[in-house]
This record gives C-alpha cells, sequence and structure tokens, in this order.
C-alpha cells in the first residue's frame, strides 16, 4: 500500500548467488513502473592451505626449527596464526609464510586463519611433534653393568634397550642378538686383550635422536711378584748351618 508513500517486503532467505528483486506496480491508468535491486549471497570461504612442511600433513620430528608455509586464495585477508609470526600475510600472490619457529618438546598446532572482506572464516591447520627424547639403552651384565677386572678373558655383554631403539653397534664384539623389540640385546662372547676393554653400545630411534651406554672390563692376568733375596741372594745353596732365615721381596 503506497497510500503513506513507502512499501516493504517480508524477510526473504537468499540462495547463494544473485538475488534480483524487482519491485513494479502501476497508477490508475495502468502506467507501469517498477525499480530492481540485486543481491549477491556469497557465503563460500577463501582458502588457506598449508603446505610446507612435509607437504602439510602432521608430522613427528627432532629438528626444532621448523618453517610453515602456504597457498591462499588470493580474497583472504587478515590472516592469523596460533603459532609463530609471519614472513608473508599478503595473499595478493597466492601463498603466505611463518617466519622460522623454534617448537617446544611435544605437539605444536599451527592454525592459519583469514577472512574474506565479507567475513567469511577460513583455516587450515599441522600439527608438528618435537621429538628429541632419546631411546634408552643399558648395560646390565656381566658385573651388572658395572666396570670391573678380572683374569677371565672371555666376556659376554648384554642389556636392555627401549622398544623403539634401531641400528645398534658396538665398539668391540659382534652382536647376537640386536634386535629391540624385546627389550633386550646381546653380544656373542668376547675374548677381552690385556688392559682396559671398553664395550660401547650405540643405538638410535627412528628419528635419529642417539643413545649409548658403555662398561669398561679391564683384564688383568699379570701375575704378582714374589722373589727370595736372602740368604745366600736368593740361590739355592749347601750350607752346615741349620737354622737358616729365609726372606725376600713381593709385589
Amino acid at each position: 500500500d503506497c497510500s503513506d508513500g513507502t512499501w516493504s517486503l517480508n524477510a526473504y532467505t537468499m540462495a547463494e548467488g544473485a538475488n534480483v528483486f524487482t519491485i513494479s506496480g502501476e497508477d490508475s491508468l495502468g502506467n507501469p513502473t517498477s525499480d530492481a535491486i540485486t543481491i549477491t549471497l556469497d557465503t563460500t570461504a577463501p582458502t588457506i592451505t598449508v603446505t610446507d612442511p612435509n607437504g602439510g600433513v602432521d608430522f613427528t620430528t627432532n629438528v626444532a626449527s621448523q618453517t610453515v608455509s602456504g597457498t591462499c586464495s588470493t580474497d583472504a585477508v587478515n590472516l592469523t596464526t596460533t603459532l609463530g609470526t609471519f614472513a608473508d600475510s599478503d595473499c595478493s600472490d597466492g601463498t603466505w609464510a611463518l617466519n622460522a619457529y623454534t617448537m617446544a618438546e611435544g605437539a605444536n598446532v599451527f592454525t592459519i586463519s583469514g577472512e574474506d572482506s565479507l567475513g567469511n572464516p577460513t583455516s587450515d591447520a599441522i600439527t608438528i611433534t618435537l621429538d628429541t627424547t632419546a631411546p634408552t639403552i643399558e648395560v646390565t651384565a656381566p658385573n651388572g653393568g658395572v666396570d670391573f677386572t678380572t683374569n677371565t678373558a672371555s666376556q659376554t655383554v648384554s642389556g636392555t634397550c627401549s622398544t623403539d631403539t634401531v641400528n645398534l653397534t658396538t665398539s668391540l664384539g659382534t652382536f647376537a642378538d640386536s634386535n629391540c623389540a624385546d627389550g633386550t640385546w646381546s653380544l656373542n662372547a668376547y675374548t677381552l686383550a690385556e688392559g682396559a676393554n671398553v664395550f660401547t653400545i650405540g643405538g638410535e630411534d627412528s628419528l635419529g635422536n642417539l643413545t649409548s651406554d658403555a662398561i669398561t672390563i679391564t683384564l688383568d692376568t699379570t701375575a704378582p711378584t714374589i722373589e727370595v733375596t736372602a740368604p745366600n741372594g736368593g740361590v739355592d745353596f749347601t750350607t752346615a748351618t741349620a737354622s737358616q732365615t729365609v726372606s725376600g721381596t713381593c709385589s
């Protein structure tokens, strides 16, 4: 009713895209008139994608410094990040990047968010887990894994290891068992050389975090010394004196 010079429609839920409202009428003589407005509904979010590192896929590493970057549609603006700072937050060239970031141990979640000029939000994320914890290797035998000295040349060294330990190495001998899947390892029996024999058992986890343990077994087969020096300088002799005092030196 235009008697008050105004008209209005009820609230209308638009479809995505162009919505053309054409309002038409006429006067009492049938002279037509109309006006129109096109309202375009755009609820399509812009795009932000993490592409580096690791192709944007979550992963675990022992390298603390990481640079996260990716692509974005050119209509994305007002970029934010949950970790680090931007080296490039301008999507006009279709890319964005953070500065190198030193991660904390554990899960580090980088969520990159933005919006278009209409406020349609978008985001993408990558979780990078920092694991610098070394696996464990321990020498437990012989002698409880404690350094010792012996006159027994043949020794068998063995111990325990965490199940994530791989690529075991030894500074002496060869392995009878180098598979830590059951939590143990062992060397074949080894014939020691005279003196200190250092068995260093090394390994790493799948990320390259290193671990080792060692035992020093000293082989001492050198006998102590005892020497008769008196009487007669320790030299066999014959005498008519029944009472003799024998003495000497010793180590």
